[in-house]
């Protein structure tokens, strides 16, 4: 009886051994899993970071591409007004040299050819 029970207790005491080691490499599993899934979930977080400042860096360019847009189109129809007023001041002066000239030629027409109207 003494030697199955020495036995038995040797068994279990090798069971139990086995149950402490398996429970051990699943602790360490379960530690590493842990450790990965925090190390990938810091990556996602630096990429949230640096795509959320590579966006505001593009938002940044953008306007100010279209302010430059807008400075420039300001410039443009600026430019564009004082070319129309400067045009309209020269049809103003050829339509008084049209009209010194027909008062001092007697009533004749201006020679003009339809090209040096054009706009």
């Amino acid at each position: 009886d003494a030697d199955l029970l020495d036995v038995e207790s040797k068994h279990f005491e090798d069971l139990e051994f086995q149950q402490l080691e398996r429970e051990s490499r699943l602790d360490e599993e379960k530690e590493n899993l842990t450790q990965q899934l925090l190390r990938e979930v810091a990556e996602y977080q630096r990429n949230i970071v640096t795509r959320k400042e590579k966006i505001s860096a593009l938002k940044k360019q953008a306007n100010h591409i279209v302010q430059q847009a807008q400075r420039e189109q300001d410039h443009f129809v600026k430019e564009k007004n004082n070319l129309i007023m400067m045009l309209q001041r020269e049809k103003e002066n050829l339509c008084n040299l049209e009209k010194k000239y027909s008062s001092l030629s007697g009533g004749k027409g201006f020679p003009v050819t339809p090209s040096t109207l054009k706009e």
